[in-house]
């Protein structure tokens, strides 16, 4: 009997789903739009939390000394640095090979190797390079090399630079992720609107069918499950289109991206989450449904 029951209340509602063609279509675009700004905005809030973790993972703090501070000044400098639980290790460049680097760097290019030969005396500083453990680490690291028994010797760090960049970014990711959830919610609302207004009108074109069931004994849950399978078949079906859409929108995408970020490629990392993706969007658009349904069973239909 349960079976049964089960595979009628099934059956109606997939009859319902279908009933109103073009309305259906109405509605499960309105889905898919929702679902594709979330999927966006899931999309931009992972790539730029990799971007912040990379851009957090280069970053260093160099300290570059005055050109009279000797070696061996640096050198207890640094070994007292490394005994910070802050720092994660020093690295000591010399005047000598910052200079050999950067005429390595720079053989390429005529114009700098050409003035790198007029030049007869070295104009870069001794450096420290410092990896601290964690990025908030970096504030005390800097606190310390500033005391006046070390600030004297410095001739400029380097941190204030990285930081700005980084809050930069920050900033742009907030605002981006900010509008994102404005406007998936709006699209969420008019979804759900739509959805309800499609199930209303399923509702109002079974009122004799319902007031039926009602005089031969059906319970309340046996007629409501025909409606909220149908709202649940609309989030079904939008999810699965937007989860092809979206795929499609990241392959047109993704040259375009990686010629701007080249460390970005959108095809590996959507394939890498795809079953996140397609389970997240599936399932968003199932809870579009029902609460959709649920608000029409409702409000109009007083069972």
């Amino acid at each position: 009997m349960l079976l049964t029951n089960l595979n009628r209340i099934i059956k109606y509602g997939f009859k319902n789903f279908w009933r109103n063609g073009w309305l259906n279509i109405a509605t499960i675009s309105v889905i898919i739009l929702a679902l594709f700004m979330m999927s966006i905005l899931v999309m931009i809030n992972q790539l730029t939390d990799k971007i912040l973790a990379d851009i957090q993972e280069k970053m260093d703090i160099s300290v570059y000394f005055k050109s009279e501070v000797v070696e061996f000044d640096i050198q207890r400098i640094k070994s007292e640095l490394e005994n910070l639980s802050q720092v994660k290790f020093v690295e000591y460049v010399s005047k000598e090979k910052a200079w050999e680097e950067f005429q390595l760097e720079h053989k390429e290019n005529p114009t700098i190797s050409e003035s790198i030969a007029e030049i007869e005396t070295n104009p870069l500083y001794a450096t420290l390079n410092i990896k601290a453990r964690q990025p908030e680490d970096y504030p005390g690291v800097v606190n310390f090399l500033e005391q006046d028994n070390y600030r004297v010797l410095i001739s400029k760090i380097n941190y204030k630079e990285n930081k700005e960049q980084i809050n930069r970014l920050s900033d742009i990711s907030r605002t981006v992720r900010q509008g994102g959830i404005f406007l998936t919610l709006i699209f969420c609302l008019i979804a759900i609107i739509i959805t309800f207004n499609a199930i209303r009108l399923t509702m109002h074109s079974h009122h004799r069918e319902i007031e039926i069931m009602r005089l031969v004994g059906a319970n309340n849950w046996y007629i409501r499950w025909p409606f909220i399978i149908e709202g649940m078949l609309f989030g079904i079906v939008g999810g699965i289109i937007c989860f092809l859409l979206f795929y499609s929108g990241i392959i047109l995408a993704s040259p375009k991206i990686s010629n701007v970020v080249s460390e970005i490629n959108l095809v590996d990392f959507f394939k890498s989450n795809a079953l996140k993706i397609i389970t997240l969007q599936i399932l968003t658009g199932i809870f579009l449904g029902t609460i959709s349904s649920l608000i029409a069973i409702r409000k109009y239909l007083k069972i």
